[in-house]
């Protein structure tokens, strides 16, 4: 298959928090099917992801080499490497255009994780009132439903003074066949989505296996979680 790189976008609150714990819990073993998970942990891939995209809100500031150390470790694999951080999802085409060019000469793919918006905004309104958020839960609604405008593609959440901006429309261009910006860079059909259960339950295993199919790692190779 040669170098391929698998980055999974997001979307938030869609099981990703799960799905990284399973993917650095089991580094070792995927390693041993040829898939590498690059940064001695998730935070290395937080930092990098954070330098790449140029974010100024972080909890910690990512060092230079943050980014270009993920980068040098997918590059000397010659094998499928997976990166998995939802700030991936809601960026606009420059930026997605200078992650996929880090990895010139490799497949790049793009898996999102997307749960159904009657699960997602009730979970996106808790994340914005544990991160110091006091609009209430229909309030919350209303903003969603006034800023969608129209067909929901992608769902992100950007926490400002009045409500979220949850609901993003994708811009697809004339020959892509996958959904959006990740789909025009990524290449047409290298985006792949995984749907959480219909009982909601992300944890149930069903993202996992998918995930783990897309990677490339044999079903028969079971994950544990810590």
């Amino acid at each position: 298959m040669g170098k391929r790189i698998v980055l999974h976008v997001g979307a938030m609150k869609s099981g990703t928090s799960y799905l990284q714990t399973l993917l650095m819990d089991n580094k070792a073993r995927l390693a041993e099917h040829g898939v590498v998970v690059p940064g001695a942990r998730w935070g290395d891939q937080v930092a990098g992801v954070s330098h790449v995209l140029e974010r100024q809100k972080v909890m910690r500031k990512p060092g230079e080499d943050a980014w270009q150390s993920l980068v040098d470790e997918v590059q000397a694999h010659d094998g499928t490497s997976v990166i998995s951080m939802e700030f991936l999802g809601p960026v606009g085409l420059p930026k997605i255009e200078k992650v996929r060019d880090s990895f010139d000469g490799m497949r790049v793919e793009a898996v999102i994780t997307a749960r159904d918006l009657g699960r997602n905004i009730p979970a996106m309104w808790q994340e914005f009132v544990k991160n110091g958020g006091t609009t209430s839960l229909e309030r919350y609604v209303e903003k969603v439903r006034a800023r969608g405008g129209g067909r929901p593609v992608l769902a992100r959440a950007e926490h400002r003074r009045h409500g979220p901006s949850l609901v993003r429309r994708a811009r697809p261009r004339r020959g892509d066949r996958g959904d959006g910006a990740e789909a025009g860079c990524a290449g047409g059909g290298a985006v792949e989505a995984v749907r959480p259960d219909p009982g909601g339950r992300p944890g149930c295993g069903r993202p996992a296996g998918q995930v783990q199919r897309v990677a490339g790692a044999p079903r028969r190779s079971r994950w544990s979680a810590a």
